[in-house]
């Protein structure tokens, strides 16, 4: 083997690039250059279209054979070319595969000197507005997966190129600024047409190591010029529910329940009665909220202070116990009785050996009263 060469190579295509008319230009991504460097077309000059590149390096290499020169050399042989093959819906048509058979088909690329990519705009200098808006449907991407961003109120010549598919710009995801890629893992995001919509639009693969929460999404253009922005949520943000707190109600509960329905009207009581009830049930409800413990704590306490207490009606006192246990009981009592006929005769005599006495005496007698509680004697009085 007379040499042996080494260098880079490669090349990309795009089907869709082209958007189907007959004139025109569009913008072509050509991933893998390296920044800050100058490309140029030093590879010129070969009579053979399809291959220039490698007709140069075999042309150097036998040169430095010619030379003598037998050990590695480094060289620099650089080439940028751009091949176009139209692909026509009609099988039928007749297509030139080889560049070989059309050499207008092989266009060198002009000399261009690379450059790095923009850093990314820290969160805090993000505009407050653009004249480009953007949007997620829903506000929500999921880590791992590719979210579609809408893009609204493009300038003209950047709708030109989106129309054409070739409007490429860098997205990025904060807080901490993380390039997005294109679905494809290309690093930087194509804006396109959607034909069922008319809405421009860019698609970013989402890092699937991207934690949950509030987050934004720029997207600028080559010169680091942001074009839009917009919030996105990412993964389950929903606050951690509260645990309820039932300590007010379990005591409103026992409070309550040391009332008793006697000692309050009718009507006070079965509002009061309605409203316990309810906060037991709120009580025993494990999915109760906190708004439905503190709304039936507070219609117990409601109801509670519009009990009226019931009217009573006073007992009447009874006698003291003095002690007189041993006083007749009425079927005790003496009955009173109407002087019998002897009695009349014992009287009259009685009356007979009073005729002495003078007429200014006093005859007293005593007659037992029955409606007094016990026996007693009450002087009677005659004149």
């Amino acid at each position: 083997m007379a040499f042996k060469a080494s260098g880079q190579w490669f090349a990309r295509w795009d089907e869709d690039s082209w958007n189907g008319k007959a004139s025109g230009s569009f913008d072509f991504p050509l991933i893998g250059l390296t920044p800050n460097t100058a490309y140029t077309n030093n590879a010129k000059g070969s009579d053979f279209p399809s291959y220039p590149y490698q007709e140069v390096v075999q042309d150097t290499s036998n040169e430095l054979l010619r030379n003598g020169v037998h050990v590695k050399t480094p060289v620099d042989i650089r080439q940028v070319a751009l091949y176009a093959q139209p692909i026509y819906k009609d099988s039928n048509t007749k297509v030139s595969h080889w560049v070989e058979d059309n050499e207008n088909a092989l266009k060198f690329v002009p000399d261009f000197t690379t450059k790095s990519v923009a850093a990314a705009k820290p969160a805090e200098t993000l505009p407050d507005k653009t004249d480009v808006k953007a949007e997620v449907a829903g506000g929500k991407v999921e880590p791992g997966k590719t979210a579609r961003v809408y893009i609204d109120n493009l300038k003209d010549g950047a709708k030109g190129k989106a129309d054409a598919n070739s409007l490429f710009w860098y997205a990025y995801i904060y807080s901490t600024p993380q390039a997005l890629t294109g679905p494809g893992g290309a690093p930087f995001v194509t804006v396109k047409k959607e034909e069922k919509t008319g809405k421009y639009y860019f698609d970013a693969l989402i890092p699937s190591n991207l934690p949950d929460g509030e987050h934004k999404i720029s997207v600028q253009d080559e010169n680091g010029t942001v074009q839009a922005w917009t919030p996105v949520t990412a993964g389950d943000t929903s606050p951690t529910p509260t645990p309820v707190d039932k300590s007010k109600l379990n005591t409103a509960v026992g409070d309550a329940a040391k009332l008793a329905e006697k000692d309050y009207t009718k009507d006070s009581w079965a509002p009061f009665a309605k409203a316990l009830a309810d906060v037991k049930t709120v009580a025993g409800k494990q999915d109760a909220s906190q708004a439905d413990v503190d709304a039936a704590v507070k219609a117990l306490a409601d109801a509670q202070s519009g009990l009226k207490k019931a009217e009573t009606v006073p007992s009447k006192p009874s006698k003291p116990d003095n002690g007189d246990n041993d006083k007749p009981s009425d079927s005790n009592k003496p009955a009173a009785t109407r002087p019998s006929a002897s009695d009349k005769k014992a009287d009259s005599k009685n009356d007979g050996k009073k005729q002495g006495l003078a007429k200014t005496g006093v005859d007293v007698r005593s007659w037992p009263v029955r409606w007094s509680p016990w026996p007693c004697w009450v002087p009677v009085l005659q004149r």
